[in-house]
């Protein structure tokens, strides 16, 4: 990291690059609509961006990357398209309005933009955050929504006022669960008595899946703008559908400046946020029969000693839990088990179903959700150990209430909070 005195000159802009910091020490600098406060740290997380323009000029104290120098630039960094169709959105006071667009086209910027205008006064608004593998306001896995009064320059920096659990960091496999979370917030947010909705979503655009879950959004929301952020048409299936049922459309580009993510970059502003939401986190014991576990097998209804045991002679080993599922049968087996792939295929035969096997110790580390026993949202967690013998679940968590339902998810997280693996064993 470097620090760096800059003078910008009226009418100029300067695009910082994060992981950086930027004070304003004199004159007047606006990033997204928001002004930057005089004397105090604005800081840019790392894979994320904000464009400075000067109303006057000013002089700034910069510390970045060494690998990422600000970038002075003539004129403003915001499209043209986006100040039309904000400034239109802001003169009708349209009351909800969608964000759709690919990955790295600048959704989550002209969200902040977008809030940023509308926030003056008394206005109230609402973000739904629908993107569940680049989430800022709630955790990774989940879709949640805010209040803000005011200008913001991150939304990674406002609490979540509501999270629904979906278990994984794409909605491809759990489309249904991201639509339920969807119609669930939407309903919340109604009661909040908010001036303005915003729905930011996620970047999965380029197939016919995707197309049909966008579509299925647009209807659970109904806004009265849906807006598209696009580079060479790739939304064009979708907002073509969407006006063909008679939704209204904004197009705007994706801006030339946009900071572009890798896949390392996006795994890292995931653990961000999954630092953020088990911070102060310790180990807790809960009891089984206390809880509703959901998204899991485990919530099936164990079977009886004669299948277990045919079971166990069928894996040529000990049976740690078993139960019969509508897609066929879930076992867990000691740790130190032998079971290989032979005598699965071969209790399958005999069976006459799908089997799977899971190892006591695989369940550590898979992501969960902690509710309380109305189904919402209090925390999320990691699971630490099952003890099935004595009906014990350990879960490594900031929350301190009693849970009442705990949702499993399909990420898995090591010890240092790092996505280890995809994993769907644990799935009913």
């Amino acid at each position: 990291m470097h620090e760096v005195s800059t003078v910008l000159e009226k009418d100029k802009a300067l695009l910082v690059e994060g992981p950086a910091s930027v004070v304003l020490q004199e004159g007047r600098v606006t990033a997204l609509g928001a002004r930057l406060p005089l004397g105090k740290a604005v800081v840019i997380r790392k894979g994320k961006a904000l464009p400075l323009e000067a109303e006057e000029e000013a002089r700034l104290k910069v510390n970045a990357s060494n690998s990422h120098v600000p970038l002075l630039l003539d004129g403003s960094t915001i499209p043209d398209s986006w100040r039309k169709a904000i400034s239109q959105i802001d003169a009708e006071n349209v009351p909800t309005v969608m964000v759709l667009g690919a990955s790295d086209c600048g959704k989550n910027t002209f969200c902040i933009a977008l809030v940023n205008k509308l926030a003056k006064g008394n206005v109230k608004i609402a973000i739904i955050d629908g993107d569940v593998g680049q989430s800022d306001i709630g955790p990774p896995t989940a879709v949640s929504f805010s209040v803000v009064r005011k200008p913001v320059f991150d939304l990674f920096d406002l609490k979540p006022r509501s999270a629904v659990f979906v278990g994984n960091t794409s909605p491809s496999g759990v489309s249904g669960r991201v639509l339920a979370a969807l119609a669930s917030l939407n309903d919340e947010v109604k009661g909040e008595l908010v001036s303005h909705l915003i729905v930011n979503t996620d970047g999965w655009v380029s197939d016919e899946g995707a197309v049909d879950f966008k579509l299925h959004m647009v209807e659970i929301i109904s806004p009265q703008v849906v807006v598209g952020i696009q580079r060479d048409g790739e939304l064009e299936p979708i907002l073509s559908a969407l006006e063909g049922k008679g939704n209204r459309v904004l197009r705007v580009e994706a801006p030339a400046m946009v900071c572009h993510r890798n896949r390392e970059i996006r795994r890292e502003l995931r653990e961000q946020c999954y630092r953020k939401f088990l911070v102060e986190a310790s180990v807790r014991t809960l009891p089984l029969g206390w809880l509703r576990l959901e998204h899991t097998f485990l919530n099936q209804v164990e079977a009886d000693t004669g299948l277990r045991n045919s079971v166990s002679k069928l894996l040529d080993s000990p049976v740690v839990w078993c139960a019969a599922t509508e897609r066929g049968l879930r076992v867990v087996v000691p740790r130190d088990s032998k079971v290989d792939k032979a005598s699965i295929l071969e209790t399958e035969r005999v069976l006459k179903m799908p089997v799977r096997v899971v190892f006591e110790g695989e369940e550590k580390g898979l992501i969960v959700a902690l509710l309380d026993k109305e189904g919402k949202f209090g925390g999320l967690g990691a699971v630490h150990s099952i003890n099935f013998q004595n009906g014990i679940i350990k879960v490594y968590t900031p929350y301190l209430r009693m849970p009442g339902i705990i949702q499993f998810g399909r990420i898995r997280l090591n010890e240092s909070g790092r996505e280890s693996e995809y994993t769907e064993d644990f799935e009913p």
